[in-house]
Parts: structure tokens; C-alpha cells; sequence
């Protein structure tokens, strides 16, 4: 009888599926574990690092809610700021507050420095006064406080002013002998002088040919009824009607504009205007203004920081800080319109 040899074959090894999906569970949940604690670090050395990245406070007051120009240099302002370890800050705007509550609040707060859009109100100019007087330097922009201990006031130079209404003379008069004149505010502080000088010495560099009159006028403040009617006689007369009207201030301008819509008027006055809004700049595209000039808006924020800091550090600063202009013409004016 003949034994059977037995042949032995290994089995394959079986794979317990349970025990996997435990295994695979848990280098997930160690996984997890490792990357909550790695983000939680980074988030706290980030905590940190803004708390030690702000050696100074800044408030930014602006005179109205909603102003494009100054909401644009606050935000250039602040981005700046966080690479000179300064924080900018601009509150909530309320209705029943005016630019003196918030002037007040900022000295309350005992910020280290404020960046202000000035007037020549007298109540603001005290407490613009009583900051200094507790060590809070204030730099004003756009507008100036005349008269205050503020320490700089950041702006459009006149005379650089007037050149650059100068050169955009020469570039839009129809004929060799423009009648062209110079709308000024009679409680506005621009140099009359000194903006008719740059416009006279870029025509006779620059624009030879033309022979040019230019007279200026300042508007009485008086009342609204006599600056509007005021207006009317200078863009409807026939007799001694401008050519090209320029409108040294925002105010002006915004009066100006206003006329032109509400009367529909299609008169041949070509405008240049001071000061950037939204309804401006439409006017600029519509071609109902030919241009506007204001400030160069990065430029700016930027040196009414540094303008703080220079102060803080030296205890000193340039009392006036000239800055660049932008000149937004229909050649330019969709750049502006991109928020549309």
C-alpha cells in the first residue's frame, strides 16, 4: 500500500479590513491633530506679530462721509502705515457728528498722531490747538486749518498748481487769444498770485503762440442764492464770458457742475476743475468737464504718515509738504471708473 504524500502550500495572508480602516483612521486623526497645532502656532505668532508690528497710532479725520478723494488717501494712508509700524485708523462715520467730535474723540482716545482735513472753523482750530498742548501732532491734508499749532499740512503746491493749469490751457484752446478765468473762493487760502504766475510763466515757455487774457475772480461768500447766480452770469454772458473757466476749488466746481445740469446748458466754456468725486468724474467722461486736478492720491496718504513720523522722531517737520498732481481727462478718466 502506497502512502500519499501530503503537499503543503502556503496560504495567502489574509488581510483583516477592520484593522486597516482603524489604522488609516488614526494616521488621519494624528494627521489632523499635527496640522491643528502646526495652524494654531502660526495663527498665534501672527496675533503677535500685529500686536508688536504697530509702534504708533494714527486717527484720519476727512470733513464729510463718502468723500472719494479722501476715503482713497485714508486707504493709502493705512496701507502704508502697516509697513512703517503704524496703525491707521478712521471711525465710523455717524450723521450727527461733525469732524470736531471726531477730533475730540481721537484726543480722548490719546492716539499718537491725527491726519485731518482741515477748515478754518475756529472750534476746530482750539482743539486742534489742545491736542498739541497734550502732545498729539496733527498733520492736516487737502485743506489746511490756517492759524493752528498743526505741525504740516500736506498739499497741492500753487504755483505747481498753476503750471499744470498752464499746460492743460495749451492743450484745449480752440483759438491764439483764450479768454480764460481764474473761479477762486473768497475764503479759500490758495495764492492767487502765485497760481497765475505758474499758469503765466508755462504759457510763455511752453505755449508761445497763444496770447492769452486771464483774469481772476473771488466768489463772496455771502450766500448760496448769490453764488449760484453768480455762476449763471459767468457761463451764459455772451459779452465777457470765459473761454476756459477754471474752478480753483472743489466747492467752486461742484457749483459749476451743478448749473450745468440743471439748466442743460451747451454753452462752448470748457472747465477745468479742482477736486475728484464720482459725479465729477462722470462729468469728465460725459464731457461736460474737460478735466480735473487734485492731488496724487498714493503719494499723498504716504506723506501724511511719514509727515506724523518725522515729527514724533525729530520733533520738527516742513510746515508745508508739496505733493504731485493727477490730472484726469477723458484720455484717462475710465481708469477711475473701474469701480463702477
Amino acid at each position: 500500500m502506497r502512502l500519499k504524500r501530503k503537499v503543503y502550500t502556503k496560504n495567502p495572508v489574509r488581510i483583516d479590513k477592520y484593522h486597516v480602516v482603524i489604522m488609516l483612521l488614526l494616521m488621519l486623526f494624528g494627521m489632523l491633530m499635527v496640522a491643528l497645532v502646526v495652524f494654531t502656532r502660526l495663527q498665534k505668532k501672527e496675533i503677535e506679530d500685529v500686536v508688536v508690528q504697530y509702534k504708533r497710532h494714527y486717527m484720519f479725520i476727512s470733513r464729510v462721509d463718502g468723500s472719494y478723494i479722501s476715503d482713497r488717501i485714508y486707504e493709502e494712508a493705512k496701507l502704508y502705515g502697516v509697513s512703517q509700524q503704524v496703525y491707521v485708523e478712521q471711525l465710523e462715520w455717524f450723521p450727527d457728528y461733525k469732524t470736531i467730535d471726531y477730533l475730540n474723540m481721537a484726543i480722548a482716545m490719546d492716539v499718537d498722531g491725527i491726519i485731518l482735513e482741515g477748515s478754518d472753523d475756529d472750534e476746530l482750530r482750539k482743539s486742534v490747538n489742545r491736542a498739541a498742548e497734550l502732545g498729539i501732532p496733527t498733520t492736516t491734508v487737502l485743506s489746511d486749518c490756517v492759524g493752528s499749532r498743526r505741525k504740516s499740512h500736506i498739499g497741492l503746491g500753487d504755483y505747481d498748481l498753476g503750471r499744470e493749469y498752464g499746460r492743460l490751457i495749451i492743450q484745449i484752446a480752440s483759438d491764439e487769444t483764450p479768454e480764460v478765468l481764474l473761479l477762486m473762493n473768497e475764503d479759500a487760502k490758495e495764492n492767487e498770485g502765485q497760481i497765475a504766475l505758474g499758469i503765466r510763466e508755462t504759457l510763455k515757455k511752453d505755449g508761445q503762440s497763444l496770447k492769452m487774457r486771464l483774469r481772476t475772480e473771488r466768489l463772496k461768500t455771502v450766500s448760496e442764492d448769490t453764488l449760484w447766480e453768480r455762476t449763471k452770469e459767468i457761463l451764459s454772458s455772451k459779452e465777457d464770458g470765459p473761454d476756459i473757466l477754471i474752478c480753483a476749488n472743489e466747492k467752486d466746481t461742484e457749483m459749476v457742475y451743478q448749473y450745468l445740469v440743471d439748466y442743460d446748458f451747451a454753452g462752448g466754456v470748457k472747465i477745468i476743475g479742482s477736486g475728484v468725486s464720482e459725479t465729477l468724474i462722470k462729468a469728465v467722461r460725459d464731457g461736460e468737464i474737460t478735466a480735473l486736478v487734485d492731488v496724487d492720491i498714493q503719494q499723498t496718504g504716504r506723506l501724511c504718515v511719514d509727515a506724523l513720523d518725522y515729527y514724533i522722531e525729530n520733533k520738527s517737520v516742513n510746515e508745508y509738504v508739496d505733493v504731485d498732481n493727477t490730472v484726469i481727462t477723458i484720455d484717462n478718466v475710465e481708469r477711475y471708473l473701474e469701480d463702477e
